[in-house]
């Protein structure tokens, strides 16, 4: 059942300054010059940017006179990527996402733009580290957190390590959040909202799993179909509600995914091609 539908694969579409746009895989040739007087080295699915050290202040004036030049990195459905900045940050980006960077952060803050999933790992730094989306701005100075932007109606925060705080968009009240939380940062409002929860489920995708905790069947379905680029249907849509918990490598083909699921639920599972109907027995 499904051993054919392979999971999703590292690549990405660079754009740089005047929208020239590169294709990143494993095997792309490096280096990469992604402008004048940069050249970052793509290997193994990651984009690494040169380490820039500001001790020399002859450095420091020449980088304050520069023009911030952002290039943008982003991934498709069935895809995956990741980067390391020049400050030494590294970002692991999801399927369906957008992050937008300086190729050199300013002197006083370093500042990205995300919108889709991405796992950040931030390094030490003394300027501090924004990660702005469209429900809010999540800020902090050397720490692990996920952020979800998948939601049309929320920002989802997910912090491992460190101290972040979140800023939304249509208001100036910053809220921190601890290790172990889950913060939603809602579109409709501007309210954030704090869990503790297991982070597990929420950020086992960057280390190659996925944990589905009593989650629902139309859930489950709706990564699936981004992470394997297939097309799933149910038989009726009170299918879509049944419940399912599981840990699943995130690297396997589909099959033993499928498998699960119709085994607990006692569901049948059809695949044409690249089309998937789930429907009762």
């Amino acid at each position: 059942m499904g051993d054919a539908i392979q999971p999703g694969i590292p690549k990405a579409t660079l754009i740089l300054a005047g929208n020239n746009k590169q294709s990143l895989t494993p095997t792309y040739p490096t280096p990469v010059k992604v402008n004048h007087s940069t050249t970052a080295i793509a290997q193994n699915g990651a984009l690494i940017y040169p380490t820039t050290p500001n001790t020399n202040i002859d450095s420091i004036l020449k980088q304050r006179s520069e023009v911030i030049e952002n290039n943008t990195l982003t991934t498709e459905q069935g895809n995956e990527f990741r980067v390391t900045f020049e400050d030494g940050t590294t970002v692991h980006l999801n399927y369906n996402t957008e992050l937008r960077y300086p190729i050199k952060f300013s002197q006083t803050k370093r500042m990205v733009y995300l919108k889709g999933e991405a796992y950040f790992k931030v390094a030490q730094d003394t300027r501090p580290f924004y990660v702005i989306t469209d429900h809010g701005t999540i800020k902090q100075y050397g720490t692990e957190f996920n952020v979800n932007t998948f939601s049309p109606e929320r920002t989802e925060v997910a912090l491992v390590k460190g101290s972040i705080s979140i800023i939304p968009t249509k208001s100036s009240q910053e809220q921190f959040i601890k290790p172990g939380q889950l913060a939603h940062i809602e579109q409709k409002n501007s309210n954030i909202s704090i869990h503790n929860v297991d982070l597990t489920p929420y950020i086992a995708w960057n280390e190659g799993r996925l944990i589905f905790e009593n989650r629902t069947l139309e859930n489950i379905v709706e990564i699936l179909e981004h992470w394997y680029n297939v097309d799933i249907s149910f038989g009726t849509s009170e299918l879509k509600q049944l419940r399912f918990t599981g840990n699943m490598d995130r690297y396997a083909t589909i099959s033993p995914i499928l498998k699960a699921i119709a085994r607990t639920t006692n569901l049948q599972i059809k695949i044409k091609g690249r089309e998937i109907l789930i429907t009762d027995n």
